[in-house]
């Protein structure tokens, strides 16, 4: 990796999100031990990169929503 972390403040829902996706990687038999609350978030970074459509089905739900 060797890139350096940005710290950023975070909702609780946000959290146990993260906590959770860790957890049930390792259920689902994705992972051997769950990974980092640091590495978390690249995995969701990265399945909205290969998922295009569900990233643009996000934008639309928030923006229809009215929250931004």
């Amino acid at each position: 990796m060797g890139k350096n972390k940005i710290s950023m403040k975070m909702g609780p829902g946000f959290y146990d999100f993260i906590e959770n996706l860790g957890a049930n990687r390792v259920k689902v038999g994705s992972e051997k031990r769950t990974l980092s609350l640091c590495v978390l978030p690249e995995v969701v970074v990265k399945y909205f990169k290969t998922n295009n459509d569900r990233y643009l089905e996000l934008c639309k739900m928030e923006y229809k929503n009215g929250t931004k």
